[in-house]
C-alpha cells in the first residue's frame, strides 16, 4: 500500500485523538475488496481495494467531520487517496454555518441538489470512487417562526470523473445562491429562489419559485378525520426572462413540477406532473424524474434515465392496504421527448406496474407483480416490454426463514429482441446471517462483450453477517451483469465483475 494512503489514517486517527473527549466522537469505514475483473477483461486475477473513513466529532452547537477514500490496485497507474470532505459546522437555535463540504437543496431540487448516494460505489476509467455531489464553500440558513433564509456559495464536483486521473480538476466553477421559505398560515408555504453558476466559460442564473398547501388541516375542519392531503407546485427558469415567466414554450428552458398527496384509512393516491425544456446542468441540479424506481431487479435495469433537456410527462399511483394484511399498487408513467417545435413528432414512453401482495397462512406471505411498458425514447436500449415476477417469504421457524424472489423479462427491443430469467434464493438465520444464490439468464446480444453465441448466464453465491448494529460484512463470488442501476432517483452505471468482492461496513465508535 502506498505511503500516502497510510497518511490519511493518520491524520484522521490524529485527529480523534486530539478531540476532547467531553464530545461525541463517531469513526465509521466502508471497505470493498475485490479480486476478479469484469468479464473477459484482463488481467482477470485483478486485485483492488477501496477504503473509506468518516469522522464525526460533536460538542454543543459544533461540529466536525472528514472523509478519506482511496483505490488501491494491483495494475499500476490506478491509486489514489484523498481528503474527500472536511467540514466545520455551528448551530444555535435556528441558525446554522457550514465551512467545507455541504449538501443542499434548492426547492424541489429544479435549480440545485447536492447530495450524495450512502454505500453506493461505481467505478469509471478502471478507478473506483462513491457517488458524491457536493459543494466545497460555505452554507448559511436561519429560521424565524414565519421565514426560513438559506444562503450558498460553493464549487461543485463532477461526479461523472473519478478521483486520481491526471490532467483532470473535478472541482471547478462556482455555484451561489439562496433561497427564501415563507408560511403565512399553517397550511399554506411559499418561497423562491435564484442561483448563479459559472462553470468557467459563462455565467448563468435561474430563479425559482414554488408554493405548498397542506390541506390536513382544513379536511379535519370539515370533519374528514385522518385523512392527508398535500399539493405543491414549482416553477423555474434558466436565463430568466421574467416577462415570459410561467412560460412553457418549447424553445424556453424552463422547469415545471407539480405533485399531489391524499391519503385515508386504507388508501392513498398520488398524482405527479413535469415539464422540462433545457433544463439540465450536469452536478448541480436534479429534477424529479417521475419514473417508478423499482425494487424488482430487471425492472431497475432498464429505468429510464430523465432527459431534463427535453421531457414531459406524469406518473400515478394507488395503493390500498385491506384489513387482512393485502396490499395492492398501481403505478402508471408517460412521457415524451419533443423532438422538434412542431407538434405531433413526440417520441412516448408509458409503463403500467401492478402489485399485489397477501399473507396466505402462518409464517407465509406472497408477492406477485406485472410491469408492461413501451419506450420509443430508446427504442435501441428497451422497445416494448412485459415483466412478471414472484417473491415469497417464508419462516419456517422461530429462527431459519427461506425467501425466494423469481422474475422473468421479455424485451421487444429494436433489431434485437430477447427474454431474461432472473432467480434468487435466500435463507435467514435470525436478523443475523444471510445464504444466497442467484441466477440470471439473459438472450441479449448487447450483453456479451464477445460474439454472441446463444444464452448468456449470470450466477453467484452471497454470505451477509450483520454482528450487532455496528458491523456488516457481505461476501459475494461469481458473476454481474453490466448495466444500469438506480437509488433514490439517481441511475448509474454498474461494471460487470467476475470473482470475489468482500463488503465490509464498520461503525468503530
Amino acid at each position: 500500500m502506498n505511503s500516502k494512503y497510510i497518511l490519511y489514517y493518520l491524520l484522521l486517527c490524529g485527529a480523534v485523538l486530539a478531540v476532547p473527549v467531553q464530545g461525541q466522537v463517531q469513526l465509521s469505514a466502508l471497505s470493498s475488496v475485490r479480486w476478479g475483473n469484469a468479464p473477459d477483461q484482463r488481467p482477470d486475477g485483478l486485485r483492488t481495494i477501496y477504503n473509506q473513513l468518516n469522522l464525526d466529532y460533536t460538542k454543543g452547537g459544533f461540529r466536525l467531520g472528514g472523509r478519506t477514500q482511496f483505490f488501491d490496485a494491483s495494475e499500476p497507474g490506478r491509486d489514489y487517496g484523498e481528503v474527500a470532505q472536511r467540514f466545520a459546522q455551528y448551530r444555535r437555535g435556528r441558525f446554522e454555518v457550514t465551512a467545507g463540504h455541504f449538501y443542499g437543496l434548492v426547492g424541489a431540487g429544479l435549480l440545485m441538489h447536492a447530495f450524495e448516494l450512502p454505500g453506493v460505489i461505481v467505478e469509471e476509467f478502471d478507478r473506483r470512487y462513491q457517488i458524491t455531489r457536493d459543494l466545497d464553500g460555505v452554507h448559511l440558513s436561519y429560521g424565524w417562526s414565519k421565514v426560513d433564509i438559506a444562503l450558498l456559495r460553493g464549487i461543485p464536483v463532477d461526479s461523472a470523473l473519478p478521483p486520481g486521473l491526471e490532467g483532470f480538476d473535478r472541482r471547478r466553477g462556482r455555484i451561489q445562491g439562496g433561497a427564501v421559505n415563507i408560511k403565512p398560515w399553517r397550511f399554506w408555504e411559499t418561497g423562491f429562489g435564484v442561483v448563479e453558476v459559472d462553470d468557467g466559460f459563462e455565467r448563468q442564473w435561474g430563479a425559482t419559485l414554488h408554493g405548498r398547501l397542506r390541506l390536513s388541516r382544513l379536511l379535519r375542519h370539515w370533519g374528514l378525520e385522518g385523512t392527508y392531503a398535500d399539493v405543491y407546485g414549482e416553477y423555474a427558469q434558466r436565463d430568466v426572462e421574467f416577462d415570459r415567466w410561467f412560460s412553457l414554450d418549447r424553445d424556453f428552458p424552463r422547469a415545471l413540477y407539480g405533485a399531489a398527496n391524499i391519503a385515508g384509512g386504507n388508501w392513498g393516491l398520488s398524482l405527479e406532473y413535469k415539464d422540462y425544456q433545457d433544463f439540465l446542468t450536469a452536478d448541480i441540479n436534479d429534477p424529479p424524474t417521475l419514473i417508478r424506481e423499482h425494487d424488482a431487479f430487471l425492472l431497475n435495469r432498464i429505468t429510464h434515465a430523465l432527459l431534463a433537456s427535453d421531457e414531459t410527462g406524469w406518473q400515478g399511483e394507488l395503493t390500498y392496504a385491506f384489513d387482512g394484511g393485502q396490499a395492492f399498487t398501481v403505478n402508471y408513467t408517460r412521457a415524451a421527448r419533443r423532438q422538434r417545435s412542431r407538434v405531433g413528432d413526440d417520441l412516448n414512453l408509458w409503463e403500467l406496474y401492478v402489485q399485489a401482495e397477501a399473507p396466505l397462512g402462518t409464517g407465509l406471505d406472497a408477492q406477485v407483480f406485472v410491469g408492461l411498458g413501451k419506450n420509443e425514447i430508446f427504442p435501441e436500449v428497451e422497445g416494448r416490454k412485459t415483466t412478471l415476477g414472484t417473491v415469497w417469504n417464508w419462516l419456517a421457524t422461530d429462527t431459519y426463514a427461506l425467501s425466494v424472489d423469481i422474475q422473468y423479462q421479455s424485451v421487444d427491443r429494436k433489431g434485437a429482441p430477447f427474454k431474461e430469467v432472473y432467480a434468487n434464493i435466500e435463507l435467514h438465520q435470525g436478523t443475523d446471517w444471510a445464504w444466497g444464490v442467484l441466477l440470471y439468464r439473459s438472450t441479449d446480444e448487447l450483453a456479451s462483450r464477445k460474439e454472441y453465441d446463444g444464452p448468456i448466464y449470470w450466477w453467484g453465491a452471497n454470505i451477509n453477517w450483520q454482528a450487532g448494529d455496528r458491523h456488516n460484512f457481505n461476501l459475494f463470488g461469481g458473476k454481474r451483469r453490466e448495466g444500469l442501476a438506480c437509488t433514490a432517483g439517481t441511475c448509474y452505471r454498474v461494471l460487470g465483475f467476475e470473482g470475489v468482492e468482500l463488503l465490509l461496513i464498520n461503525q468503530l465508535f
